[in-house]
């Protein structure tokens, strides 16, 4: 098992593409239990875990082993933008 890249608290990270690489058409695109998404964060950054909604946004959390291992980082997931999409680390 690799560490994790550092992540900054409290940045917005650009979600590049979904699993698949497909891009990222609405927040809903981002919910599952497995899933995964790419941020623009060195050379790409993949975050594999679980999803739910919560108040407008997508709470995201990611997970080792693939997306099913024990949690590594909580996310907030936004529309920054028409079709721009963000990942934020966020505490809990």
């Amino acid at each position: 098992m690799s560490t994790p890249s550092p992540i900054v608290s409290g940045r917005a990270y650009r979600i590049l593409a979904m699993g698949g690489g497909q891009p990222v058409q609405s927040l809903e695109d981002l919910l599952g239990t497995v899933s995964e998404f790419t941020i623009d964060h060195g050379n790409g950054y993949v975050v594999r875990g679980s999803s739910r909604r919560d108040e407008g946004t997508v709470k995201f959390y990611e997970k080792d082993s693939g997306g099913t291992g024990k949690d590594l980082r909580v996310w907030r997931l936004v529309q920054a933008g028409p079709d721009t999409f963000t990942a934020e680390h966020v505490v809990g």
